[in-house]
């Protein structure tokens, strides 16, 4: 059960169903809200990129998990053992977020403001501004 629920909080840590539900809606989005098709195809080769790298690393995310798993239902395991393999799994998290990341800011440099605010709405109770300090 103590690995069910280890499984459980790293999958459920990483975010990925919001991300793949995301991206589903994003393009749709550039699908529906832009007109020009050569813009339309350029900006959605980015998302799909994005998408890509989501299936890649939930698949990395399962091979990972895996391997955790048959390690730790070793009754001779030790910490030295499993540790290397949490270090993995957060090294690939964080590339994985680095990517998506880039790939949020390459959008952002091939749209207009306008088109990012049809394509990104703002989020249901987000209504509040930063404060920059003036």
């Amino acid at each position: 059960m103590l690995w069910a629920l280890l499984a459980l909080y790293i999958f459920g840590s990483s975010g990925t169903a919001p991300i793949v539900a995301a991206i589903d809606q994003v393009k749709d989005s550039v699908r529906a809200d832009l007109v020009a098709p050569q813009r339309k195809a350029e900006l959605l080769a980015i998302v799909e990129r994005a998408e890509e790298a989501t299936k890649e690393d939930l698949k990395s995310r399962g091979h990972g998990m895996k391997e955790l798993l048959r390690v730790a239902h070793l009754h001779a395991s030790k910490a030295a053992d499993i540790q290397p393999l949490l270090q993995n799994m957060r090294t690939d998290t964080d590339a994985y977020q680095e990517r998506m990341i880039g790939y949020r800011f390459e959008l952002k440099d091939k749209m207009s403001r306008e088109e990012w605010a049809k394509v990104f709405p703002p989020a249901a109770g987000a209504n509040w501004k930063m404060d920059r300090g003036g």
